[in-house]
Parts: C-alpha cells; sequence; structure tokens
C-alpha cells in the first residue's frame, strides 16, 4: 500500500502528464444481486461482523451515560461506567424485554428491565431479581449476564461489532490503515456536530457505490464540483477489504500537509466512511434496512469542542449536506430504475474500478458459510 508521500509524488505526476489511474477492464454486475432477499440476509450478516458507527463519544462522556438505539436491526445499549464504554444487547436476559428507551439518559447507577424488574449493572452483570427465592430453585447470577460487544472508540465515534462470529481483531483490520496515517493526516476528531439522519429509499449498495467514485463529480454536482481542476483524479489504496481514497482538490505544493491540498477518504467496509477535511471529519454511514431501503447518516465531527461553533466549518457542512441531496435524489431514481428491472446490469468503467473490488469482496464474504445472529 502506498503512503502518503508516495501519493503526493504520483499525484504530481498525474497532474503533469494529464493523467487519472484507471483499471484494467470494464465490468459488470446483474441487477438481480440488489433485488435478492436471500443474498440480502447474507449480505447483512457480513454487516454484522465487520465495525458500524452507533453513536458519538461525547454523548456518553460521563459515568452514567447511557444510549441506546437500534443498529442493523439489533437493539443495543451503549453505557459509560468508572473504567470504560461498554456495549451491551439491550434486552433483559429473562424474557428479553429492552432494558433501555430510545436515546441518552444521565446518571444511571444500573440497567432495569421494566417487565419484572431484574436488574444489572453498568459492567453487565445481575444484581437483582425479584423474589429470586421463588424464582429459582439454584440461583446463579453469571448464567444471565448481559450479552456484550464488541466496541472501539475512533474519530469520535462509538463502533460496534453486533455479531459475535466476527474475526478478532476486526478493529485493528479496518482501521489500520488510519492508524498508520494518523501523524501525517494529524486531525483528530472528537466532537460530534448535529448529524442528518433518515431512512433513505435506495439499495445500500448503490449508495456505497456513489461513494467509492470521483466519475459523477463534474455532471451530478454541477456547478459545485464541475470546476474540479484535475476532474476523475483520485488515488486509491486497499488494505485487504478497507480502502483509502484520496482525492486531489489543488496541486501539492512545498511542505503542505495532505490535508492542505487533497480530501482523503477511509473506507471502512462494508458501508461506513471517514472523510478527512483540513477542519473536521464527515462520517458517511449506510446501514441496509430491506432490499430497497438504508438507513443514512451524515456526522460532521470537530477535533475541539470550540470549533463546533466554528462559522467556516458549520458552512462547509452545510456545503456537503448540498452535494448529498443531490447523490440522495439519484440515487432514488436509480433504485426505480433497479425496481424497474429493464436494463439487467450495471457497468462499472475504468473510472469506477473500486466498485468492482468492493462487490467481489461482498460476494466473497457472503458467500462463506454462515453462523446465526445471536
Amino acid at each position: 500500500m502506498r503512503t502518503l508521500k508516495q501519493i503526493r509524488e504520483i499525484t504530481l505526476e498525474h497532474m503533469k502528464n494529464e493523467t487519472v489511474e484507471l483499471g484494467e477492464k470494464v465490468t459488470s454486475i446483474a441487477l438481480a444481486d440488489y433485488r435478492d432477499s436471500t443474498l440480502f440476509q447474507r449480505e447483512l450478516e457480513v454487516i454484522r461482523k465487520r465495525p458500524l458507527p452507533f453513536v458519538a463519544s461525547d454523548k456518553i462522556k460521563k459515568t452514567g451515560d447511557v444510549f441506546a438505539g437500534e443498529l442493523a436491526g439489533v437493539p443495543i445499549v451503549a453505557v459509560r461506567n468508572e473504567q470504560d464504554i461498554r456495549v451491551f444487547i439491550n434486552t433483559c436476559r429473562h424474557r428479553g424485554a429492552l432494558l433501555a428507551s430510545e436515546g441518552t439518559k444521565k446518571d444511571c447507577q444500573k440497567l432495569v428491565c421494566p417487565f419484572h424488574g431484574w436488574s444489572y449493572s453498568l459492567e453487565g452483570e445481575l444484581l437483582e431479581v425479584p423474589s429470586s427465592h421463588q424464582c429459582f430453585s439454584k440461583h446463579t447470577t453469571s448464567a444471565f449476564r448481559l450479552q456484550e460487544l464488541k466496541s472501539y472508540e475512533k474519530a469520535g465515534m462509538i463502533w460496534v461489532v453486533l455479531s459475535p462470529h466476527s474475526q478478532e481483531n476486526i478493529f485493528e483490520e479496518s482501521f489500520h490503515q488510519l492508524h498508520k496515517d494518523s501523524d501525517e493526516i494529524g486531525l483528530n476528531p472528537q466532537h460530534a456536530m448535529p448529524e442528518m439522519s433518515f431512512l433513505a429509499p435506495f439499495n445500500w449498495k448503490v449508495g456505497v457505490e456513489a461513494f467509492l467514485e470521483v466519475y459523477h463529480f463534474a455532471h451530478a454536482h454541477a456547478p459545485y464540483l464541475s470546476q474540479l481542476q484535475f476532474p476523475n483524479l483520485s488515488l486509491a489504496d486497499s488494505y485487504n477489504e478497507n480502502c483509502r481514497i484520496v482525492v486531489p482538490l489543488k496541486q501539492p505544493a512545498g511542505e503542505i500537509p495532505v490535508l492542505g491540498w487533497a480530501q482523503v477518504m477511509y473506507f471502512i467496509f462494508p458501508s461506513s466512511f471517514l472523510l478527512f477535511y483540513d477542519d473536521h471529519v464527515a462520517l458517511i454511514s449506510l446501514v441496509p434496512q430491506t432490499t430497497g431501503e438504508t438507513k443514512f447518516r451524515y456526522t460532521p465531527i470537530v477535533p475541539r469542542e470550540a470549533d463546533l461553533k466554528n462559522e467556516k466549518i458549520q458552512q462547509r457542512v452545510e456545503f456537503l449536506k448540498i452535494i448529498l441531496g443531490q447523490d440522495i435524489a439519484i440515487l432514488e431514481g436509480v433504485q426505480k430504475g433497479l425496481d424497474a428491472n429493464r436494463n439487467g446490469k450495471f457497468v462499472f468503467t475504468r473510472l469506477e474500478q473500486i466498485l468492482e473490488k468492493f462487490h467481489q469482496d461482498l460476494h466473497s464474504n457472503a458467500s462463506a458459510k454462515s453462523h446465526p445472529t445471536s
């Protein structure tokens, strides 16, 4: 995988020669792959085995803070105890009632089931069972510990793996390149601005594809991005399933840092993006709900609390909302074409070579022996 320093030199060569990076061939994918409900369930299982952004770290920054929500169809709850942040399946181990209602709560001492009053510590241990002497002839609290999920704090977010069958080092794998680049990137996002979140009427893969290529910039985002100095120029490097894409916005000069001349995006397979600008990071997350509906999230994250009210950053956030709105309107139309099922296939040109790899990685994982999510 090329270093950012190497990317800089290669970028200068492309600009000098007026060239761009191209794939070796034109490829295609059948529209049936976007409509198949059985395949969709296997894809959902893949997604549950990979890191997904759940909640901004600063929403649960004090001991006793609790945040509950749903992610890829799984109810989960994140809590901050005296040592760290833990994430659990948000269901009582007795009869499965939700322990915490959706949203943020402060100063919680324990999680209490609203059905029969079973209570749990913020470490997930069963504390109390009302009338336990009548419920059990022999009571073992350890058997009823809350189901804990793998979690990780990165880029101002709590990331969660929903399946117990994910690989052991999945977080190290997913964020490997971001860790490696962190000194040169020099931006450490910590505080989330208000996010934009809604159900979008298109297949999740259609959304992921749109963020993996810059070929559409000049036309889809006219006039906003049509004046890009180097159209179709992006430099992509993969680390296993994950990818870093550098999009030059102007010519590198002197010792200017990479974020001074380019946008750097990290694709966290299979459906999350971290777009690094010079003053903030944009998190884009696409989580499938059905074959034709996706939970779309856009969360701007800044390095300092004072940056939350920075007017320049706020203007850039609003600008990206306009760009995303253009993308979403087009993707809704793409879904209508998918539903009509007349073209038979999508074509990926040599300018869209990363899309082929995305589908290959997804297909190889979705075709592997599956495990039931628990």
